[in-house]
């Protein structure tokens, strides 16, 4: 995703000014506040004004982002994670073609949405 941002952060009662970073499966929060989150552990994700808002392990926290940055943050949050098909462009259409043997698990649960699987 790789989106940042510095802003306010309140966090459980606890105001500074710090750098967020939105990655693919975390926010990074550098500066007084110092938390990386896994982005499974926030729940109750939602905008308030120009604030994104949610809690981990019941801790409340509010990044002060402005109001379409807390928008577009708070739907990559609730986004589903792309599958490894997705990443790879695999599709129901898609023709694969490989070079040895697939031994790993999880490309060849990727592979299995693709239309076929070429040697060739």
């Amino acid at each position: 995703m790789g989106r940042e941002a510095t802003c306010q952060c309140n966090w459980a009662g606890t105001t500074a000014e710090v750098k967020a970073l939105l990655e693919t499966n975390e926010i990074i929060l550098r500066g007084e506040i110092r938390r990386r989150i896994p982005l499974q552990k926030l729940t109750n994700v939602k905008v308030q004004f120009d604030s994104l808002c949610f809690s981990v392990d019941r801790e409340p926290v509010q990044l002060f982002l402005g109001a379409l940055a807390a928008e577009s943050w708070a739907k990559k949050v609730k986004a589903p994670p792309r599958s490894l098909a997705q990443k790879l462009g695999i599709t129901g259409k898609t023709v694969v073609r490989s070079i040895g043997n697939i031994t790993d698990r999880a490309l060849l649960s990727a592979l299995d949405e693709a239309a076929r699987i070429s040697a060739r």
